[in-house]
């Protein structure tokens, strides 16, 4: 019977803490420690910032849209910000849902927004 992709398990943290090489410290961190929960915490922040400057985005087409006075010059260009921004959100979204997916497929419980 082949062994497909999803039921291979690589513990690689628990093969390098058995083989106790010299001079190199133990592995064990506490929680919110280490290179994941660092890296986690960068990508978190990064989505977070993001996501802010897409909602200003957004803002902003909204407030163009407003203050077009009728210009259909104006009208236009805050329609075409306004799609842009409604992707640019669609894209977030994707993303995170793939930065997700991928932390369940490795086993990491936590996502470290901030």
């Amino acid at each position: 019977m082949p062994v497909t992709l999803s039921q291979v398990i690589i513990d690689l943290k628990d093969q390098a803490q058995q083989q106790a090489l010299p001079g190199v410290p133990e592995a064990d961190t506490a929680p919110g420690e280490g290179f994941g929960n660092y890296l986690s915490s960068i990508v978190g922040a990064v989505m977070l910032i993001a996501t802010l400057l897409v909602l200003l985005y957004l803002l902003w087409a909204g407030f163009d849209w407003i203050s077009s006075s009728g210009d259909s010059g104006k009208v236009k260009s805050a329609r075409d910000r306004l799609t842009q921004s409604l992707i640019g959100l669609l894209i977030l979204a994707s993303v995170f849902a793939f930065y997700v997916a991928i932390l369940q497929f490795l086993g990491i419980d936590s996502i470290n927004v901030v």
